[in-house]
């Protein structure tokens, strides 16, 4: 009689460990094609919960042994290379299985939903009603003909009139079109139209369901010799992927910005996909997925499949399965995208790797997409391509290490010049009079020079709101937010003040709340501020503003940036949204408010994320057959960062940034882990934080840690020292470059039961942080 095989199951969650279950002998079968990642139902406590099986038992423990109900899909959901992709982020970055899985599958799955079946799925389809198929006969005539004085639900009739007896599938369509979701309402209400619940596969598999790529698509430019010898050297390690040293496999692809990056990894994608390999494109937003969308699916048709957190659940789960099976060979995302089950992965790129947004800092785990690129890559015998005009100094720092294979592309294509950077001093007001309250005259005077010659303008204001805080002129108070240690900003076109922290608002004002005759000003400046200005500047231009304020859900940044394309906007208004990837040739000025926003923050990347954002940012201007300028406000152009961002010089700015770390023994000549410990009560908070503090402290008097240069500090008040209700302190943890931080944090914290929250507070482990404020 054969023994029933126990596996290993673990639960999405805080749950650290893993639990054993004994496999059902009709289901035995299934463990021996493949062990990891199968989808199960097991008893778990009192109730159901769903799990993954991670691999065999060692061994019977003591007790009952709960046998798994059942297995949910007709297929493991993690490829063996997910599965280790996600040990190595909850060992790295010290949280538990449960909660890295959870970061790497989509909701439904874990929830256990039939829906997750990858071959049919319910799907909501609009028909013709009896009415309507009856005043065909007659058209024009009845409630049909009504349609006409209804142009938006006489468009969606047509557009379900025309998908015929199949019905059409709105989910896909109403996800971007608002306008949708109400003109079927009115529609239905009509008894025109009728909305019927169909078992098929879902829309977004039909929708990209086809032909693999195509090397024949038209408008594809020719290659300079740089971008030819660059596509050569990574075709070169997709080729022989399997000979080579996992070093060998990782490139960083360093060129100016509008030199045809994007050209180089899309031409090595093709390559990978003739190798009959998928690749996986990370973006750095949401944002820029769209446009890269488009160019993907002339490139490869019905080939790509997007993973981002703008789809629905169904539409998620239905990428999942396309990309699982392998009827996707392209993956495009954002840094989730990372965790596309893709069965054979053989290219990752990372595009605008220097951005922070690859790091997850909403909840844990706190992963860097960049460096889990490099992981999966490493095994699954896949290439990763790092592409950026201005690396962060960690990738900078690798190069010259000789970790990674450099790739640079130094000029941009058909030998465009770079835009003119001028600087303009905001202390010399009498050669630099200000045009209005933030725009100095020749930044006024450019713009007019291009609204005149029918050219298109992006001005950077990188704060959101009118003002940053309001201030009483009779006392001087700065209304606070009540559970955040930050001033309330003035949002002037909703007439609120608004923590950009917990979302709390509240109606601005007439008068002061605390002396009760002063007025409120507004001394700061920010992007409302700055749009108004121009557009008191400049009535009869066409400007717009571009800020997460305008464009919440996605819809409304599409609709911009295709209105920018199309010559409908002259000038644009915008955050950092405004820097990131865009090739506009009409641009051919881009003008900076003030440069040094973000530079005296108390935060160690403050000076590398102002040369990156300044020189991506000037990068937008002269991507044409026209010159451009770039003209930067600044109140310190002698600082070596405004100065190196002028001369667009990455490298001297990597010299000097590098030795000044290396100094203050930061990043990435040292590893840090920034521990937060947070909580309702300070006096509670600041126990465990000590508590904390004495136990990590033990390890720096072991010798070999000692010897790692293993050291703590703390605890301190956070920078931000209350948010959202919750008090901070942190503890700032640094070894060698080499030493593996979270493992050791995450078993100490485990041993001491600090691992999960209590009634004292919670500690979160950020390894690698991007910020610590």
């Amino acid at each position: 009689m054969t023994t029933a095989p126990l596996v290993e199951v673990v639960v999405p969650g805080r749950v650290a460990k893993t639990y054993t279950y004994r496999v059902a002998a009709a289901d035995a079968g299934r463990l021996a094609e493949d062990l990891w990642g199968w989808r199960v139902l097991v008893p778990f406590g009192r109730k159901q919960a769903t799990g993954y099986v991670c691999g065999l038992a060692a061994a019977a423990p003591p007790g009952e042994i709960k046998e798994i109900e059942r297995f949910l899909d007709p297929e493991p959901v993690l490829t063996k290379d997910l599965w280790e992709l996600v040990r190595w982020v909850s060992l790295y970055y010290a949280c538990s299985l449960g909660i890295a899985l959870r970061a790497a599958l989509p909701g439904p799955l874990h929830r256990g939903e039939a829906g997750c079946d990858p071959r049919l799925t319910l799907v909501s389809v609009a028909r013709l009603a009896a009415r309507s198929a009856a005043a065909d006969a007659a058209p024009g005539a009845g409630e049909v003909g009504k349609l006409t004085r209804a142009p938006q639900q006489q468009r969606l009739f047509e557009m379900i009139r025309s998908s015929g007896g199949a019905g059409l599938d709105l989910a896909p369509a109403a996800s971007r079109e608002a306008w949708i979701g109400r003109a079927l309402r009115e529609l239905v209400k009509r008894e025109l139209v009728r909305v019927d619940t169909v078992k098929r596969r879902p829309a977004a598999d039909q929708a990209t369901a086809g032909v693999r790529g195509d090397r024949t698509a038209t408008g594809i430019p020719e290659l300079g010799e740089d971008q030819g010898r660059a596509l050569a050297a990574i075709i070169a390690r997709l080729e022989s992927v399997e000979r080579d040293a996992p070093e060998r496999r990782l490139f960083l692809l360093q060129g100016v910005t509008g030199s045809g990056k994007t050209e180089v990894f899309m031409r090595a994608m093709a390559v990978c996909r003739q190798l009959g390999r998928q690749a996986i494109v990370l973006v750095p937003e949401i944002s820029l997925t769209p446009a890269l969308e488009a160019v993907f699916a002339t490139r490869f048709p019905g080939d790509v499949a997007i993973v981002h957190s703008r789809l629905t659940e169904r539409q998620r789960v239905a990428s999942w399965w396309r990309i699982r099976r392998g009827e996707a060979g392209v993956v495009l995302g954002p840094r989730s995208a990372i965790f596309a089950p893709a069965p054979n992965v053989g290219l990752i790129v990372v595009d605008e790797e220097h951005d922070s947004s690859y790091k997850q800092d909403a909840a844990q785990p706190y992963y860097h997409a960049r460096d889990l690129a490099a992981v999966r890559a490493r095994v699954s015998g896949a290439v990763t391509v790092l592409v950026t005009a201005t690396p962060a100094l960690e990738t900078t720092a690798a190069s010259r290490r000789e970790e990674l294979t450099t790739v640079v592309l130094p000029c941009r294509v058909s030998a465009r010049p770079l835009p003119a950077v001028s600087l303009i001093d905001l202390r010399k007001k009498a050669e630099t009079p200000m045009a209005t309250a933030h725009l100095s005259q020749p930044l006024r005077a450019a713009i007019a020079q291009r609204l005149e010659c029918g050219e298109q303008t992006i001005v950077l204001a990188n704060r959101r709101g009118y003002s940053p805080f309001v201030r009483c002129t009779s006392c001087g108070l700065v209304p606070q937010c009540g559970d955040c240690d930050v001033s309330l900003t003035y949002h002037r076109g909703e007439s609120l003040l608004r923590c950009h922290y917990c979302g709390f608002s509240k109606a601005i004002m007439e008068h002061c709340p605390a002396c009760e005759h002063g007025q409120l000003k507004t001394p700061g400046v920010a992007i409302e501020k700055i749009a108004q200005e121009l557009r008191g500047l400049f009535p009869e231009a066409r400007i717009e503003r571009m800020d997460s304020d305008t464009v919440r859900g996605g819809v409304g940044h599409d609709e911009v940036l295709a209105r920018l394309a199309a010559g409908d906007i002259q000038v644009l208004v915008g955050t950092q949204m405004v820097a990131k990837g865009h090739h506009y040739p009409e641009v051919t000025l881009v003008g900076v408010t003030l440069a040094d926003l973000g530079l005296y923050l108390p935060d160690y990347r403050a000076a590398e994320r102002t040369f990156q954002l300044l020189t991506q940012v000037a990068g937008r201007a002269g991507r044409g057959e026209k010159p451009g300028e770039v003209l930067i406000q600044t109140c310190h152009p002698e600082h070596y960062v405004i100065s190196l961002a002028q001369a667009q010089n990455h490298a001297a700015f990597a010299d000097r940034e590098l030795a000044l770390r290396e100094r203050l023994r930061l990043p990435p000549y040292r590893r840090l882990a920034l521990l937060t410990v947070r909580g309702r009560r300070l006096e509670e908070v600041s126990e465990l934080a000590y508590e904390v503090a004495g136990i990590l402290g033990e390890l720096a008097v072991r010798a070999p840690d000692r010897e790692r240069g293993f050291t703590v500090s703390g605890p301190f008040p956070a920078p931000l020292g209350r948010l959202r209700g919750l008090y901070r302190l942190h503890i700032l943890v640094r070894a060698q470059w080499k030493t593996a931080l979270g493992p050791r944090i995450g078993r100490v914290l485990r041993d001491h039961k600090m691992d999960r929250p209590s009634s004292r507070g919670q500690v979160l482990v950020d390894v690698d942080p991007v910020s610590v404020l």
